[in-house]
């Protein structure tokens, strides 16, 4: 079966700010007599009604600068959702418990999505399937992978071999390989010998499977695979031996989380058998029989132009409770080791404990340097960004926030993929008997270009502009999206803001706000412009306690096609902004839809995103 879903548009929105003394201005707020201004709503250019062109957010994906190019401005980098993008897969598509969603690309291009169905007592998994989309919105059942087979076990008892938490990844050469948790259903704390991971492999993209066969490493959860740049591929999972009932009496020792690799494309593995690599422990419980380690689910990635690495993970904090998560951090040293348990079976040295409350995480790096965690807490799947060293993490904000189903954003056990080096997958399930897929766009400081453009409301002189900030307002079907770039000449600062809306009312406005970059917050020398289909709708700056209109040079035109959106292209004088050093700070948002922004709008300004290279 198959659902479909409707293919948005995408438009961008970029945001920038550059820092030199505006022209002086009086305590009303009225300019020098040599400014001039385009009167509002005079300045719309008929003439490119039928040529309106909204850019695609594919334009946008290539990486700005080199690795860790927004080192030192993360603070300021906002991850915006891209509402035309979110698709709810419910029962009749992919069964009652779906659970556990993993990405991946393929060579030909499609990605697929890996989920596990819980069975009819438990979300633990009994079976594992795959989706395939080619746009990571519309989304086709292909199969079950890993499928429930009766057998007898290691005690001569009939049992039934379950699988969950299939993770695939896509190697260097091509081929999907897949692994997942495989654990008897009766009575598995004591089948070790039969539970471990399940291995599948592609060589087409996934239309076709071959089995590799079991790693025997007995009980075991929540499978992670990390392909390096070396092509060595490491799986990172909970040691399930703190699931035995025998734990906290002390009859068995605990776990966290441990590791297998391999170096030949994952036909071998070590450890064999049923040892492993302990990585990652924090003690929680011990006695005279032994300790109890928590650190599990792991999520583990690679910093940024480093052979570092960093794990988030779920740690238990009480010693009675089985449900009281945190979220922990974990990082190995320069060589990529996490090194030897010290004499209590802790490790590694380098960590962060407990940070805030929440379990199930999950990370993905950004070429510009930002560290994305994604988690949930009371049923929330929350988002939250650090830094390019996997630092600074605020708690998280809730995922698809803001749609009027209330379903979205519930959900446990979510993951992220990144698409390209600004757009990212998030998804969840856990809840409602659905998944929920979406985009985000990474908005983050952007550079001006150096096009010189001729202000008549057509953006075609911009094809070489690839720096946007991204926005979309409404609901998943009448969603308005818009993009802002821009760009600077020794006299003015130029934006294009395009924007798609099949109906355009005369208040979807689109607002650029522009600041000092020394100051924390807005003042005399701010300055908000408004403009619609109709051009310049407004220019304003802040003046005793609220915007108010001024003269500035501004030059706008805009041009429209209804059932399409508008473009409109802004020319201000440098001598008007508060430029220092090359750079003001800026934020978008789109007024008469909420006023959905890049960064809040208020007086604040600590959060507005840097524009570059004035």
């Amino acid at each position: 079966m198959q659902k479909i879903f409707l293919i948005p548009v995408f438009v961008l929105i970029s945001s920038s700010l550059s820092c030199q003394k505006p022209a002086e201005t009086s305590d009303d707020g009225q300019e020098p007599p040599a400014s001039q201004t385009m009167d509002p709503g005079q300045n719309k250019s008929s003439a490119s009604m039928k040529e309106i062109q909204i850019t695609p957010v594919e334009h946008f994906s290539e990486p700005e600068g080199g690795l860790n190019s927004h080192a030192g401005m993360i603070a300021r980098s906002h991850f915006s959702f891209l509402r035309d993008t979110y698709v709810i897969l419910d029962e009749e598509h992919i069964g009652a418990l779906p659970v556990y969603p993993r990405f991946t690309k393929t060579p030909s291009g499609d990605f697929l999505m890996f989920y596990h169905q819980g069975n009819s007592f438990t979300m633990a998994g009994n079976e594992c399937f795959y989706l395939r989309s080619p746009d990571a919105i519309h989304w086709t059942y292909e199969k079950k992978l890993f499928v429930a087979n009766h057998v007898t076990d290691q005690f001569g008892t009939g049992n039934i071999r379950m699988f969950a938490g299939a993770f695939p990844v896509t190697l260097p050469g091509g081929d999907v390989l897949v692994i997942a948790s495989t654990r008897m259903c009766n009575n598995y704390h004591n089948t070790h010998n039969d539970n471990g991971f399940a291995i599948r492999r592609s060589s087409d993209s996934g239309r076709t499977w071959i089995m590799d066969g079991f790693i025997n490493v007995g009980t075991n959860w929540e499978p992670m695979v990390v392909v390096l740049p070396s092509g060595k591929i490491q799986v990172y999972f909970t040691d399930g031996n703190h699931l035995n009932p025998d734990v906290l009496s002390g009859v068995t020792n605990g776990s966290g989380t441990a590791m297998i690799e391999s170096v030949d494309n994952g036909k071998t593995w070590t450890p064999p058998g049923q040892e492993h690599h302990h990585v990652i422990r924090t003690a929680r419980v011990a006695n005279e029989a032994g300790t109890l380690y928590t650190d599990q689910m792991p999520a583990v990635v690679k910093l940024n132009g480093t052979s570092r690495m960093m794990a988030a993970l779920e740690s238990n904090r009480s010693q009675t409770s089985t449900a009281d998560y945190w979220i922990s951090f974990a990082y190995s040293d320069d060589k990529g080791e996490w090194g030897e348990p010290d004499g209590r079976g802790e490790c590694p040295k380098d960590r962060n404990n407990y940070v805030f409350h929440g379990a199930a995480p999950y990370l993905s790096t950004f070429p510009s340097g930002e560290t994305l965690l994604t988690y949930n807490d009371k049923g929330n799947f929350l988002m939250s960004v650090g830094d390019e060293k996997g630092k600074g993490f605020p708690e998280g904000q809730q995922v698809f926030a803001g749609l009027s189903d209330k379903r979205s954003g519930k959900g446990y056990w979510g993951s992220t993929y990144r698409m390209d080096a600004h757009r990212v997958i998030a998804s969840v399930g856990g809840s409602n008997r659905i998944i929920q897929v979406g985009q985000y766009y990474l908005n983050h400081a952007i550079r001006a270009s150096r096009i010189r453009p001729v202000i008549d409301g057509l953006s075609k002189e911009w094809n070489s502009n690839h720096e946007a900030l991204l926005l979309t307002a409404g609901g998943v079907e009448s969603c308005s999206k818009a993009s802002l770039r821009a760009s600077s000449d020794a006299d003015s600062v130029y934006f294009v803001v395009e924007r798609a809306d099949k109906i355009l009312a005369n208040n979807k406005y689109s607002d650029i706000y522009l600041a000092d970059p020394d100051e924390t917050r807005i003042s005399a020398f701010s300055r908000q412009i408004r403009v619609s289909k109709d051009g310049l709708v407004s220019c304003d700056r802040f003046i005793s306690g609220g915007w108010k209109s001024v003269k500035a040079g501004v030059r706008a035109v805009a041009g429209f096609k209804n059932g399409v959106g508008y473009v409109v292209e802004i020319a201000i004088p440098r001598a008007q902004l508060p430029i220092k050093n090359g750079e003001l700070l800026l934020n978008f948002a789109l007024s008469g839809m909420n006023s959905d922004s890049v960064a809040p709008v208020g007086e604040s300004t600590e959060t507005w995103v840097p524009l570059l290279g004035l």
